[in-house]
């Protein structure tokens, strides 16, 4: 505790009584320093994880969502080329079968 306790403004004291406390519990629960040693290791684990996390998803998740809406694009291109390809193919049999016909009625 600091011996300045008693002088010190409320804010400080208040914030260093906090810490001795928060101190005191931790020796009390562990007074070898495996539960500090342990919480540090958990939290570079944490921040191992955190990190490319933060980093690469959004990323990643605006890529596949690139990709997605050019295939959606690209799907409706074929969709309407084939419907052209479909339409023109219509259209030629029509034009051989109506001048198949006008060249049957012209021999008659």
């Amino acid at each position: 505790m600091d011996p300045e306790l008693p002088h010190l403004p409320a804010i400080e004291r208040a914030a260093e009584v906090l810490r001795y406390q928060t101190l005191r519990l931790e020796y009390a629960l562990s007074p070898d320093g495996l539960l500090r040693a342990w919480l540090r290791l958990i939290m570079r684990l944490a921040a191992f994880a955190l990190f490319p996390t933060v980093l690469l998803v959004p990323g990643v998740t605006f890529i596949l969502g690139e990709f997605r809406d050019w295939t959606a694009f690209l799907l409706a291109a074929v969709e309407n080329l084939v419907a052209t390809v479909f339409s023109l193919g219509l259209l030629l049999l029509a034009a051989v079968v109506l001048c198949s016909i006008f060249r049957h009625a012209r021999r008659r």
